[in-house]
């Protein structure tokens, strides 16, 4: 049986997983890429957050932030240093400025997490947290603050919190592991090239998917004593919004809600960003949930690349981070350079990679054209890909038969280097299932070679005998390949008995259920055919979620009303829609001849969400 995991499917699993950032993003056309090599000795830190590390003394200290645990709030408790990423020997307790979150009302808050630490020119280090605030009725609202410390980290004193979303804008209702409602956090702090702005990048779980995502706000290095007020967000292209209170506008958008409410849980946060040296660009690493929580069911850790902090629309469309030996990773990926100098926010061509707080591997940052050691230099490409071509009853054009009809059906499958590997003729029923699932795979239906590997032809008789619509097409492989290359497709209608009419439905171009935001405007297509050439009436219908159809007077006008675009033996309809109100609208058409029976397509289910 032919496989039908290597055929093409619908391209609306593409738009869901990329159509929330294909608006927001420009491709960096770097061809950079990043490969994971194992590596030893193990690292690994107690930590809960981003990594964050710097140079005192000579020695690389890396902070060490962990989970809440035995009286101890959560974030900062100590640090652990050495000559090198590689070799940390040492270490001893650190103790942040609790004093605003234990004060913080209504019950306090956890942390904080030191997730970046720089050192000004002075010396003086600043550092860049998270926070868990406590709500009234006892969940999370995240919030981003700044410390200082003038003694190289032995005291720190908190300047307060310079980031967090609007009042009044926490989820009623969330899914989000640990009940976080809203807020600003888990950030990643970088200084641009010339040292003039900080830039902080941060996730933002907002209310509605729109509000959600990665953010990113920059504050003059001159105010890094004065914070407070100085920050500014991203919005709608400019940065004037506050840091505290102020909207944003996420560079990097969510695909579904984080709060698990509007739509199905996918979203993006805990951004980890550092300069990459070797390449000349920025790189963010970070966290994709979409199971609940913040668990993942497949890919959970993407990279993306970036030329400039202050255009957010330079960075590229995120690509999953591969990982050896079939690891699907976890939180809070990020990477520690190894040469002198080099820290999370700095890196060259090797670093150690880190995910969950431990290191197994080494990250190659790689210009196109360089390998990782192990690897191979990729195959020359094939010059040639097989051509295929489809006839039905002796051409290529869509028919409309009446129950019975048998028809010759042919293709040709070409390929000039002589690597053809199988050629399938392929008929699929009005039910959906395609002949390689079972019901015919019989010569010359099988995928064997009617020919040799350049150029197989293919022949065979096919009886439509039920109502509806069929597709025909045929494909073809290559040895050594893993792409299906398909002929265009044949569609046959088939008249019901007496021949009766026959009709089919598309919203957005597909045939498949799908959900939607409010506000969305599709195109819906019909066709209705009769094979006896005496159809009548043709009719383009909407069901609202109130259920009121449309041909009960809200939606009558053409296209929408029975009157045919075309003549008796076809009808083709076409029009735009726009979905406006939450919830399930049920899309169909329909057709009648003289004959007075009603023939039905099936229906396409549309759920419509909310946009606040």
């Amino acid at each position: 049986m032919k496989p039908s995991r290597l055929l093409p499917r619908s391209l609306f699993a593409l738009v869901a997983i990329f159509g929330g950032i294909s608006e927001k993003l420009s491709a960096a056309s770097s061809g950079a890429r990043m490969v994971l090599v194992s590596a030893s000795p193990e690292i690994a830190f107690n930590n809960d957050c981003n990594p964050s590390a710097l140079w005192i003394d000579g020695e690389l200290h890396v902070f060490e932030n962990p989970y809440p645990h035995g009286g101890h709030p959560g974030g900062l408790i100590s640090y652990r240093k050495g000559a090198s990423i590689e070799a940390i020997t040492g270490g001893g307790p650190l103790t942040p400025d609790r004093s605003r979150l234990i004060q913080a009302q209504p019950n306090g808050a956890y942390g904080p997490w030191f997730e970046t630490v720089i050192a000004d020119d002075q010396g003086v280090l600043w550092a860049y947290y998270h926070a868990e605030f406590i709500t009234a009725d006892f969940r999370i609202h995240p919030r981003i603050g700044a410390q200082v410390s003038r003694d190289k980290g032995a005291t720190w004193t908190d300047l307060g919190v310079i980031l967090d979303t609007p009042a009044g804008t926490d989820a009623d209702f969330t899914w989000l592991g640990y009940g976080f409602v809203g807020g600003n956090g888990d950030c990643s702090a970088l200084l641009d090239a010339s040292g003039e702005y900080l830039y902080l990048f941060f996730s933002q779980y907002g209310t509605t998917p729109q509000t959600q995502g990665v953010g990113v706000a920059r504050m003059r290095w001159a105010d890094r004593a004065q914070p407070v007020g100085n920050v500014f967000k991203w919005h709608q292209g400019d940065w004037a919004q506050p840091g505290i209170g102020g909207e944003t506008t996420p560079l990097l958008a969510n695909i579904g809600d984080a709060h698990g409410v509007r739509a199905p849980m996918d979203f993006w946060w805990g951004p980890a960003v550092h300069w990459n040296t070797h390449l000349g660009q920025y790189v963010m690493m970070l966290n994709r949930s979409n199971s609940g929580g913040f668990t993942n069911s497949g890919d959970a850790n993407c990279l993306t690349f970036g030329v400039d902090l202050s255009d957010p629309s330079s960075w590229a469309a995120p690509v999953p981070i591969k990982y050896p030996g079939g690891y699907r990773g976890g939180w809070y990926p990020a990477a520690i350079g190894l040469g002198a100098g080099e820290t999370d926010k700095l890196c060259g061509r090797e670093a150690r990679f880190f995910v969950e707080s431990r290191s197994l591997w080494r990250a190659y940052f790689l210009r196109p054209g360089e390998l990782a050691p192990g690897e191979e230099p990729p195959t020359a490409p094939l010059v040639s890909t097989p051509q295929v071509t489809i006839q039905v009853g002796g051409g290529g054009s869509d028919l409309v038969v009446l129950p019975g009809t048998v028809l010759d059906v042919s293709t040709r499958a070409t390929d000039a280097t002589g690597n053809l590997a199988e050629h399938w003729l392929e008929v699929q029923r009005p039910d959906g299932r395609w002949s390689w699932e079972g019901w015919l795979t019989a010569a010359p239906w099988d995928g064997a070679l009617a020919g040799n590997s350049f150029a197989s032809n293919k022949e065979g008789a096919f009886s439509f005998t039920e109502p509806g619509r069929y597709t025909v097409r045929a494909s073809a492989s290559e040895h050594g390949g893993s792409e299906w290359h398909l002929s265009a497709e044949i569609k046959i209608l088939v008249g019901g008995p007496g021949a009766r009419p026959v009709a089919d439905i598309t919203v957005g171009g597909e045939a498949n259920h799908r959900s939607i935001v409010a506000g969305t405007t599709l195109e819906i297509a019909s066709r209705a055919c009769d094979a006896d050439g005496n159809l009548a009436e043709h009719w383009l219908e909407v069901q609202r979620p109130d259920g009121t159809w449309s041909w009960e007077g809200w939606l009558t006008s053409s296209p929408w009303e029975g009157a045919l675009v075309g003549d008796g033996a076809k009808s083709e309809k076409v029009a735009l829609f726009t979905f406006t109100e939450p919830g399930v609208y049920t899309v169909r058409s329909s057709a009648v001849d003289p004959d007075g029976e009603w023939v039905v397509s099936t229906p396409l289910y549309i759920e419509v969400f909310a946009v606040e």
